[in-house]
């Protein structure tokens, strides 16, 4: 039996899911608007890729949350989005040692070390809310997807 993961983000202005395998392939994924409504957001954003993949929620080895509605997504662990981050960049791009993460509502600057480890932070102190807007822009005026 294979075994299969899903890991969720629940931004404050746009969702993410993906089900990667055993193997750290990607199986399917999603892109939604976070909405007013973390819980339904996440609910039918883990619908759609666990359809998208042919699985049934049992399927799923297991499923981890991230994001500012990240604990309101029912996954079976929640971690912090700069952690997250961290993992991430260091597992995608792994001589990366500063992260700049422009979302929704903030921004943070997070120093990283070889191994992916949080060395220092620093989050936004005020409403960011157009940051991710300006992304938006940007991308159309260079005539490329966000997807």
């Amino acid at each position: 039996m294979s075994s299969y993961y899903l890991g969720i983000d629940i931004g404050s202005v746009g969702s993410k899911a993906v089900i990667i395998d055993a193997d750290e392939r990607i199986i399917a994924w999603g892109i939604q608007p976070s909405g007013t409504n973390y819980s339904t957001t996440a609910s039918a954003l883990k619908e759609d890729v666990l359809q998208e993949a042919g699985l049934k929620p049992p399927d799923l080895t297991a499923s981890a949350a991230t994001g500012t509605g990240g604990r309101n997504a029912g996954a079976g662990s929640y971690h912090g989005v700069i952690v997250c981050n961290a993992h991430g960049v260091n597992l995608l791009f792994p001589d990366v040692r500063t992260i700049v993460d422009i979302g929704g509502q903030g921004s943070q600057l997070i120093d990283i070390d070889e191994k992916g480890r949080v060395i220092n932070f620093n989050i936004s102190e005020i409403c960011a809310t157009g940051s991710a807007r300006l992304l938006q822009l940007v991308a159309r005026i260079l005539q490329r997807s966000i997807e």
